[in-house]
């Protein structure tokens, strides 16, 4: 797990692997500072607007990244922890070989927004 470790040392962000997204749906992933999973495009609830994205995180998404929502999140529904962890390992360690930054945004009309947590941060491409 050293991309993972490597990648929550640099953003202070946190893994968990008994997670859940969606309705319930257990998976691992990465928590930003509002225990969200971290996204990497996310959308502007007003336009519907790409906000920003990070092109390795989509071109790399492994097959059970939790594709209703750009998230760093693998699903477990068929797989087990080892196999999600490594697909999410393999998928950081892309980004990390990428390159990335972490940019600024407001969700409008979201969960987070709700519970007072708008301002948050994404994942973007290395400028």
């Amino acid at each position: 797990m050293k991309n993972i470790e490597q990648f929550c040392k640099e953003t202070g962000f946190t893994f968990v692997k008994d997670g859940e997204v969606g309705f319930g749906r257990k998976c691992v992933g990465i928590l930003d500072e509002r225990e969200s999973f971290l996204e990497y495009q996310p959308i502007d609830s007003k336009t519907y607007e790409t906000i920003g994205q990070h092109t390795v995180a989509i071109e790399k998404a492994p097959p059970n990244a939790y594709h209703k929502s750009t998230c760093l999140a693998v699903l477990m529904d068929n797989i087990d922890e080892i196999e999600a962890i490594e697909q999410l390992e393999q998928w950081i360690g892309a980004i990390l070989a990428a390159g990335y930054v972490l940019k600024d945004y407001v969700e409008g009309n979201s969960v987070n927004a709700l519970l007072g947590k708008a301002n948050g941060k994404y994942l973007a491409d290395k400028e």
